[in-house]
């Protein structure tokens, strides 16, 4: 009886064992490799208070190319979800992409970057080092994913990994700091970039790439490398501060925020969003230029409920920001301005979606259904 009971005992560990291996196992290789066939995008707030997420997209690909030859995917688009991410992403896309290069080929490009992020200036710098023919294309200005981020948002807590250079390791992570070192690798390494050019759409005809920019240009390229990230707000408030390194237009690693004064301008969803994350935290003003909030979700009601009812969040509907101050923001309402005390503003006027470009690029897409968080 007694040897029964070992042997069952025995067998038992064995069956755990063999588990824990397998766990591990699969643990380890999915670290080892950010991108499998299937890579699904979505976000956790990390926060305690989580929303059910909008429909996020699900994007499939393999080495880093989309379900078009040709066409590949970097940065936010392939998963990444801080710097160090988005500059790996950039340099392994264009390993993969140096491997099926055509050496004689009719396009005037081998490859043409669209986003000048830190995935796409990685990627760039990682073309030089191959000797490719190549174009970086950004909508706005340099370092333009860099730029939308409050300077609270950058966190470095490891050297940044870049092609070329190895480990660069920063004494400030502020956005400034980061902005003056990607525009010291464009000067090294003669990278060709062309600022204010936003690619609308990319054809493939002729076996080739031609890709159509806002401004009449056309590039012919063998291959098309996408950085744009998931979002783009580029929108400008014509006001004076608005390029101030506290002022950001994109919303990364919120929990990482905590004891500020935070101004988020807007009315949408992600504007919404953004207050209700912030809040756990901080104390934050949502300034909105309607008389009422759009599109607000019952469960975003009931939380902005318990946010106001605890004083961490506070709506001021038919206001405008007409001036932002390194300490301080002046908001227009019909009752008189409103001198508020801030540390950091967030921008969220016009959010668009990459998807309508992705999908004009022939790039699939769907969407995935988050379940409501308990």
């Amino acid at each position: 009886m007694n040897a029964s009971i070992l042997n069952i005992s025995v067998f038992i560990l064995l069956i755990i064992s063999i588990a824990g291996s397998v766990f591990v196992y699969l643990l380890r290789k999915g670290k080892s490799n950010p991108v499998e066939d299937i890579y699904w995008i979505s976000r956790d707030n990390g926060t305690s208070m989580r929303l059910p997420s909008p429909p996020s997209i699900k994007i499939p690909f393999h080495d880093y190319e989309s379900n078009v030859p040709g066409i590949f995917l970097t940065g936010e688009l392939a998963g990444s979800q801080t710097m160090n991410d988005a500059i790996n992403f950039g340099n392994e896309a264009v390993e993969q992409i140096s491997r099926s290069l055509v050496s004689q080929n009719k396009a005037d490009y081998d490859l043409v970057i669209v986003g000048a992020g830190p995935a796409g200036i990685s990627a760039a710098i990682a073309a030089k080092g191959k000797e490719m023919r190549f174009i970086l294309l950004e909508q706005d200005t340099l370092a333009g994913a860099i730029i939308s981020h409050c300077e609270e948002s950058i966190s470095l807590s490891e050297p940044l990994n870049i092609p070329l250079e190895g480990e660069v390791i920063l004494r400030k992570g502020s956005k400034d700091v980061l902005i003056s070192l990607w525009h010291q690798l464009i000067l090294k390494y003669h990278i060709p970039l062309q600022e204010y050019s936003k690619v609308e759409s990319v054809i493939n005809l002729n076996g080739y790439f031609t890709v159509i920019s806002s401004d009449g240009q056309n590039f012919t390229t063998s291959n098309v490398l996408l950085a744009t990230g998931l979002w783009t707000n580029r929108n400008k408030l014509n006001i004076p501060g608005e390029d101030k390194l506290k002022v950001g237009r994109r919303l990364i690693q919120p929990e990482k925020i905590s004891g500020k004064n935070i101004l988020i301008i807007g009315g949408n969803d992600k504007a919404i969003e953004a207050a209700i994350q912030l809040s756990e935290k901080n104390k934050v003003i949502l300034s909105c230029k309607n008389e009422k909030l759009d599109n607000i979700k019952s469960l975003d009601n009931k939380l902005i409920g318990e946010l106001l009812r605890s004083d961490q969040l506070e709506i001021l509907l038919n206001t405008n920001p007409v001036i932002i101050e390194d300490d301080y923001v002046i908001l227009y309402s019909s009752d008189g301005n409103l001198n508020l005390r801030n540390d950091l503003v967030y921008i969220f006027n016009d959010i668009q979606s990459t998807r309508n470009f992705l999908e004009r690029c022939g790039v699939k897409i769907t969407n995935i259904h988050h379940k409501e968080a308990v």
